[in-house]
């Protein structure tokens, strides 16, 4: 009989371990792609996540860089869209998506270099403002989806309509890169002791992009749950796209041939200083006990 240990790895890294596989073996080849590089795809296909006891499914079959993870998720809290402070922090998987020769060639002319556009945090933060590329303060204004969510979440816990959307129509012709990770819905247990969260991503790029999601994801639901009184239990990802780059092939299976390895966990400090979501500080999160294979290189498709 299977362990604790095991079974909570089974729906851990091993979910994303079992689709990464899937799509290679029962996958439609695409080439003409958005990028031009070509992929390997399934639609529709849904990962489950264990994050009781602290857990934080950072993938182990590779190192991956959870520093940057973590600052890139505080970024998007920020409500920010200059990349250039990412950049700042060595962060730099922005920049060729906000390259002056992919904003010219989305037609965003005006937009200065680093601009990702009213995407992610922008709506999260500040959702039906008016974007103004040259700005980065829009404090006060738009509806501030996220703080919505917390609030609702304490106040009206098994309210369904705990919900935080990136995919704004009218927003689309303004953004480089349309937001991939789109929607994320979450739920209280009927106990009020649980909070489980549910990811909606329309693309998802499995070897580079899908494991930051993981992560970025698990994380922010636990530092919900700490803000309303909760533990983070399941996270569910559903990719409508689920894809392995051609140019990713050798890679996926190089990771998918090594053993998934315990999981990390996840601790906040300085608890006493962290009301508001904005008080969390890339200090206040340590990762603990991460274990991991060596790094993978692999080129990113713009």
């Amino acid at each position: 009989m299977a362990s604790g240990s095991d079974k909570k790895k089974k729906v851990n890294e091993e979910s994303y371990k079992n689709l990464c596989s899937k799509i290679l073996k029962k996958g439609e080849t695409i080439t003409d792609d958005r990028t031009g590089v070509g992929t390997i795809m399934l639609s529709g296909q849904l990962m489950k996540f264990d994050l009781r006891n602290n857990v934080v499914p950072i993938v182990t079959m590779k190192k991956t860089l959870y520093d940057k993870i973590i600052l890139e998720l505080l970024f998007f809290i920020s409500g920010k869209t200059n990349t250039k402070i990412l950049e700042e922090q060595d962060v730099k998987f922005w920049m060729g998506n906000t390259s002056r020769e992919f904003l010219d060639k989305r037609g965003l002319n005006d937009y200065p270099v680093g601009c990702y556009g009213p995407t992610y945090g922008f709506q999260w933060r500040h959702c039906g403002a008016s974007f103004h590329p040259e700005k980065d303060d829009y404090d006060g204004e738009g509806i501030d989806q996220l703080q919505h969510m917390i609030d609702n979440i304490k106040n009206n816990p098994h309210d369904r309509r705990h919900i935080l959307t990136s995919w704004i129509p009218q927003y689309l012709d303004q953004i480089p890169l349309p937001p991939c990770h789109i929607m994320l819905m979450c739920t209280v247990s009927a106990c009020k002791t649980y909070l489980d969260g549910t990811l909606i991503q329309r693309s998802g790029d499995m070897f580079l992009g899908v494991p930051f999601n993981i992560a970025s994801y698990s994380i922010l639901l636990h530092m919900i749950a700490h803000l309303t009184g909760l533990k983070a239990r399941f996270f569910k990802h559903y990719v409508e796209n689920a894809h392995v780059y051609l140019n990713h092939v050798d890679q996926t299976n190089l990771m998918i041939s090594r053993e998934c390895l315990p999981c990390a966990t996840i601790e906040f400090i300085n608890t006493d200083l962290i009301h508001t979501i904005d008080d969390f500080r890339y200090e206040d999160i340590k990762i603990l006990n991460y274990q991991h294979h060596p790094f993978i290189r692999a080129p990113m498709a713009i």
